[in-house]
């Protein structure tokens, strides 16, 4: 559950943060999913590509924001599963399916990202009285922080597995909940005792 969290704090910082990309230029732009910082770059042009997507921009958009969905359901399921895991044992169950879910989204997200991600010298056309500016494009830390966000929740994918296997391996083979065990011993010492009188 902790790890969940974690995870889920990062993937949310990494979504709304600027910079999934940056120029190394000195105060450079830099390019976010959902925001973007404009720096000495020319203003109007940069307001015009912050109301601008690409397809594979919005494609990470919707698998970070389907992985924080997920996240959120898995952390739902983990605290029901934590009150009473006899009673919410569903939830408990479902805990492994929606962590891989979550795993798989952000994968898909910064995968895509890297894919089209290309460093290669872009001409600035900064604000009035500025020169033209030459930069490269370089992954930011916003990227690097969905990466973090993508390993947490590989370990917490591996802990719920785990988690999952012990659980089934306590509750199955007919052994039931512990109540549930000991109602069936009582009741079979009866059957012994009828049938012997």
């Amino acid at each position: 559950m902790i790890l969940v969290a974690i995870s889920m704090l990062f993937t949310i910082i990494a979504l709304f943060t600027p910079a999934w990309q940056h120029f190394n230029t000195p105060d450079g732009p830099s390019i976010g999913i959902v925001s973007h910082t404009c720096g000495q770059f020319n203003q109007e042009t940069c307001r015009t590509y912050q109301g601008y997507k690409r397809p594979y921009e919005k494609a990470v958009l919707a698998f970070v924001c389907l992985a924080w969905i997920f996240e959120a359901f898995c952390l739902l399921a983990a605290l029901f599963a934590l009150i009473s895991p006899t009673r919410f044992d569903k939830a408990f169950l479902s805990l492994p399916l929606l962590s891989l879910m979550t795993t798989i989204f952000l994968l898909i997200a910064f995968v895509v990202y890297a894919s089209k991600y290309r460093s290669e010298p872009t001409i600035l056309s900064p604000d009035q009285g500025i020169p033209l500016l030459l930069g490269r494009r370089e992954l930011g830390y916003s990227f690097g922080l969905a990466i973090v966000a993508f390993i947490l929740s590989v370990f917490a994918t591996t802990v719920a597995f785990i988690a999952w296997a012990l659980y089934k391996r306590r509750y199955s083979h007919g052994a039931t909940y512990p109540a549930a065990a000991s109602h069936v011993n009582v009741v079979k010492t009866e059957e012994v005792i009828v049938t012997r009188s």
